[in-house]
């Protein structure tokens, strides 16, 4: 509105009032007509108020704050405050009995859609198929979800005079028992439970990726997309996330689909602390195999699921360290090889030849060595076994557990020298000084991450939180995206071929996230159900 040569508008703070405490309060009283250009109050304009705001409006926008406070505390405006307020209530008003009907219907439907929900979460989770050849009430070939809501009459007297009254309307007509209402509910519960799944990620901040591929029944390769991370009570667990067809073996198709799914979520890939693959070799393992003599150990790959595997071959990496650097030399200097392995061949070298490499496959040895002594001594035969114990044996684990035992006292300086490192070194004193204290049994990294949440002391000790939250995310093998491929089988079978693309993933999780799914409020999904299926439409403002 211009005043002069001055343009003034409506404030959004008109609205709001500052309470003293220094809550906003909503004035719900108020009301912005475009028509008039005013500002008016409804209970003062239906029941008889007599200032501006309930006559011909209020458009003085310069001093329209000031008018409004002194009118929300006159007593004319609290009176028919009252009045509205009252007349506002179901009882005595003109439509109240059209009200009780709204609410008889919207009653009445929501329990229809919790039968058809609960029908659906059950042959979700148990990979069952829905459709059957004919979508009628009555018939032998209608399928598993039909067949439910039938048994499930037999003993609700409600379900069964609903399917009596709108059971077979065919087309145009609502009844919340078609399949295309079904598939509309399949999609809001695996929307539901994926935001969960996302939500706990972003929570748990560090998480690890498991990737593995099959092919369907189809002939379609399937990859499977799974995340490990640590729930808030701080136990670990591995969610499966969806099927992503037709993506090949390539590190960059890989690399792309793992990105372009972290990005749609919104999922921060530094954050991530280990990656799980298969189909993935690094090395043309037959050839360099064939090409080691070696007299020592043979050498074994790291692709077995338990520890014990993987310590063999760093074992065997060990003792025959110097046989594998000259083999792999070889390769490299080999002209008669394709250039692709003597490439492959010279990278392995330089990553074997790396001091890290180096270190901690010797200090995995030497360090196996002390865990093994250590248990002969704490067996029943402490005393026979240390007799056997030869002198080195005896010097290796005093040296281990002294440099344990510099890390329990103070003398933190001569090892951490950042103030970061020596500052997680202390809280891992104190951690381990109140762990001595209390009289839990706790066995295992889980129970401990679990006891710490469990007694909020991730405040406490934030970083061996932290740490711990970093150990138990990553993933040890990819037996869950193994295990979603049986899932794939029961719900792509041979009667389901053609299925592909959303619904076959929605039908996955919720056979493999049963525990999320039977979580699911039913409110909360009709409420989802209803504002998808609204069909409001604004009013027209032509007159």
């Amino acid at each position: 509105m211009e005043f002069g040569n001055k343009t003034r508008y409506l404030k959004k703070s008109v609205f709001y009032r500052k309470l003293l405490n220094g809550e906003q309060q909503l004035r719900k009283f108020l009301i912005y007509s475009r028509s008039k250009n005013a500002v008016f109050c409804i209970p003062c304009r239906l029941f008889g108020g007599s200032t501006k705001l309930a006559t011909e409006g209020l458009m003085d926008w310069r001093n329209v704050i000031k008018i409004v406070k002194q009118h929300e505390v006159s007593k004319e405006h609290t009176n028919c405050q009252i009045v509205f307020l009252r007349r506002s209530n179901n009882i005595g008003r003109i439509d109240s009995d059209l009200c009780i009907q709204i609410n008889n219907e919207i009653d009445y439907w929501k329990n229809v859609l919790k039968r058809v929900i609960a029908v659906i979460k059950k042959l979700g989770s148990c990979g069952l198929p829905f459709r059957g050849s004919v979508e009628k009430f009555g018939s032998q070939n209608n399928g598993n979800f039909m067949m439910c809501l039938e048994l499930i009459s037999e003993f609700d007297p409600f379900l069964s005079n609903h399917i009596v009254q709108h059971g077979n309307p065919g087309s145009g007509h609502t009844s919340y028992l078609s399949s295309t209402t079904c598939d509309e509910i399949i999609t809001l519960i695996t929307t539901q439970v994926t935001n969960v799944i996302i939500k706990e990620i972003k929570s748990a901040k560090y998480f690890s990726i498991v990737i593995d591929s099959t092919p369907d029944i189809s002939h379609t390769d399937q990859l499977a997309y799974v995340i490990r991370y640590v729930r808030d009570d701080g136990f670990p667990v591995e969610r499966f996330m969806c099927f992503l067809p037709n993506i090949g073996h390539k590190s960059e198709t890989l690399e792309t689909a793992v990105l372009s799914f972290l990005t749609k979520h919104d999922i921060d890939i530094n954050n991530c602390r280990g990656q799980s693959y298969d189909n993935a070799a690094n090395i043309r393992w037959d050839i360099l195999k064939s090409s080691l003599t070696l007299g020592k150990k043979v050498v074994k790959r790291a692709d077995g699921t338990r520890w014990s595997a993987r310590h063999e071959a760093c074992d065997s990496l060990y003792q025959n360290y110097d046989g594998i650097m000259k083999n792999l030399s070889l390769l490299e200097e080999d002209n008669f090889e394709k250039a692709t392995t003597r490439c492959e061949a010279a990278g392995l070298r330089r990553q074997l030849d790396r001091f890290e490499t180096v270190f901690m496959t010797s200090e995995e040895y030497e360090f196996d060595k002390v865990r093994t002594k250590k248990r002969k001594l704490q067996a029943d035969e402490t005393r026979e076994n240390e007799v056997h114990m030869t002198e080195s044996d005896k010097l290796r684990i005093e040296t281990y557990f002294t440099i344990l035992d510099r890390v329990k006292t103070n003398k933190l300086q001569e090892l951490y020298s950042d103030d970061l490192e020596k500052s997680f070194a202390c809280e891992c004193v104190h951690f381990r000084a109140y762990l001595q204290s209390i009289n839990t049994n706790i066995d295992g990294v889980i129970e401990l991450s679990i006891h710490l949440r469990g007694n909020n002391l991730d405040t406490v000790f934030p970083n061996v939180d932290i740490a711990l939250r970093m150990l138990l995310c990553m993933a040890i093998t990819n037996c869950s995206a193994e295990r979603s491929f049986s899932t794939l089988k029961r719900v792509k079978n041979y009667l389901r071929a053609s299925m592909e693309g959303d619904k076959l993933n929605s039908l996955s999780l919720l056979a493999i996230e049963t525990e999320l799914v039977n979580k699911m409020d039913f409110d909360a999904i009709i409420d989802d159900f209803a504002t998808q299926k609204s069909r409001r439409k604004p009013m027209s403002t032509r007159h």
